[in-house]
Formats: structure tokens, C-alpha cells, sequence
């Protein structure tokens, strides 16, 4: 008979057996962290992203525990995972419905455009039927997008009284 090694880990655990490899409850704080930083950033993430983030509520959190991380979350259906060709993968929250992304060309992030202008079907050619489609839309964001000079001016003055 084999015995499911989460099982055994959760007995180890209960029955007072002490061991930093095997402490559930910092898993389950690892785990919560994880996903809370993904909601937090309420965007698509890269998992530097995350760790930068969850690193916060848990100090000592690794890249490698991240991607574990990432997997179960991906496993229960909570997080998905945004592959776009030429940029690392990222994660977002699951069950967002149809949506379509902006990425930086300046910062690399990537944002979530929701809705969908739809009328596809024209433009497909006559005889094709269409699927499914995907739209990525690159500029620069707010954030990194220069400030106007008029604005610039005004936002560095310094107060010498």
C-alpha cells in the first residue's frame, strides 16, 4: 500500500514531529502569500513579480517555492497562466472571462484590456470560420509613459521659504 506523502507529511506534523521541511503551516502562509500578492497586483504577473511581492508577508520566500506555488494555485483553478510568444510567462487570477492584454514596451508589465470589440468575422476571409482569437496591444503605460514639460516644470519646484 502506498501512502500519499502530503498524508504523511500532515501526520508527521500533527503528532509533534518538528521539522522546517515539513511545517504545513508555513506552507499554507508560503501558499496564502502567493496568491495574495497575485490579487494584489490585480494584473498579469511574472513570478519575480509575485516573490517581490509575497516576500513582503513572508521574508525568506524563494523563486523556486513560488513556482511550486504557482503550480497548485494553476491545479486548483484559482491562477492562470498568460503565455504570449517573446515574453515570460505570466499569472493572473483565474475566471476573469474573455480579455486581451496591454504590455509595456518600456517596464515589460502587462495589463489586462477587459472587453472585446468583436466583429472578427468580417474580416476573416470567405469559407473561414474563426475559433477563438487573441489580441496583445504594446505601447508604453501610464507609468512610464513622459511626463509633459508644462506638468514637469510644475511638479518640481522646491519650496526655499
Amino acid at each position: 500500500m502506498r501512502i500519499n506523502s502530503h498524508f504523511y507529511i500532515f501526520f508527521l506534523a500533527k503528532s509533534g514531529f518538528v521539522c522546517e521541511a515539513f511545517d504545513v503551516s508555513k506552507r499554507s502562509q508560503q501558499q496564502e502569500a502567493i496568491r495574495q500578492a497575485i490579487w494584489a497586483l490585480a494584473r498579469p504577473a511574472t513570478p519575480p513579480e509575485i516573490l517581490t511581492m509575497a516576500a513582503k508577508q513572508v521574508p525568506g520566500l524563494g523563486l523556486a517555492t513560488v513556482y511550486r506555488g504557482l503550480g497548485r494555485l494553476i491545479e486548483s483553478g484559482e491562477v492562470g497562466k498568460v503565455e504570449i510568444p517573446g515574453r515570460p510567462p505570466h499569472y493572473e487570477r483565474a475566471n476573469q472571462g474573455h480579455h486581451h492584454f496591454f504590455v509595456c514596451e518600456d517596464c515589460q508589465k502587462m495589463f489586462d484590456l477587459h472587453g472585446c470589440s468583436g466583429g472578427f468575422q468580417k474580416m476573416i476571409p470567405p469559407g473561414f470560420q474563426m475559433k477563438s482569437h487573441e489580441i496583445v496591444i504594446y505601447g508604453t503605460c501610464k507609468q512610464c509613459v513622459p511626463c509633459p514639460a508644462h506638468l514637469r516644470s510644475a511638479s518640481h519646484i522646491v519650496d526655499e521659504g
